[in-house]
């Protein structure tokens, strides 16, 4: 604390009642304001005790968990080199003027994605008040079709967490829809390496294969029909 007496040295007698002092840093802030009028002051003495008090848990803990022996003059090094960081720091900061920006009112209106694309739109709901959320996904063409989408309540900790589970779940689907829309595409390839698929598939696809593509909303070659 020798610092500390450098730099607010006074000869004040403290009177204090025992039933004033409630906690130690009401106690101690009272002090500050009665005593040490500069706010330079008050920055450097906060910040050395809230410093010192860190430093001294941080190599306790050290000490303890890592089995390391603490040198003590390196220690005092460390914390005076974090108080001087911190003091620096703030200084520089001071001399910044922060202008917040202000964010333009303007429609946000959907827009379609390039053509033989989908485009997956999530979002995430959530109340703080008891941690329920909610999620809804929509999955649109570049015609602006509605293809999919999904709507479901979660649990989650905070907003974020809820606006990234929809993004989550907004893949899954995506996952999921192309996984089915390519059935047609597995049946050939799993027929062909079993040397099951005929040459001609193309224009005469099998029963097996039109049954696929009609659950996946798509007509079979008009030459299936004919037959």
């Amino acid at each position: 604390m020798h610092s500390l007496t450098k730099r607010a040295s006074s000869s004040h007698v403290v009177d204090t009642k025992i039933g004033a002092m409630t906690s130690f840093d009401r106690w101690f802030l009272s002090l500050m304001e009665s005593f040490v009028k500069e706010k330079e002051d008050k920055e450097f003495i906060l910040a050395t005790i809230g410093f010192t008090c860190w430093g001294i848990w941080k190599e306790r803990c050290t000490a303890i968990f890592s089995k390391k022996i603490i040198v003590v003059q390196e220690a005092i090094g460390r914390i005076r080199a974090s108080i001087s960081e911190f003091l620096s720091l703030k200084k520089a900061l001071s001399s910044f003027v922060f202008v917040p920006r202000v964010r333009q009112q303007q429609e946000d209106f959907w827009s379609a994605p390039p053509r033989d694309w989908i485009k997956i739109n999530c979002d995430g709901s959530f109340l703080p008040t008891n941690g329920n959320a909610s999620i809804g996904v929509v999955i649109q063409d570049h015609h602006g079709r509605l293809i999919d989408g999904l709507n479901r309540e979660i649990k989650a900790e905070s907003a974020l967490v809820a606006e990234a589970w929809a993004v989550l779940e907004g893949i899954n689907l995506a996952v999921e829809k192309s996984r089915k829309a390519n059935s047609a595409a597995d049946w050939v390839a799993s027929q062909t390496i079993t040397r099951k698929c005929c040459q001609d598939w193309v224009s005469r696809p099998p029963s097996s294969l039109v049954h696929i593509l009609n659950k996946d909303g798509l007509l079979a070659p008009p030459s299936f029909y004919r037959d």
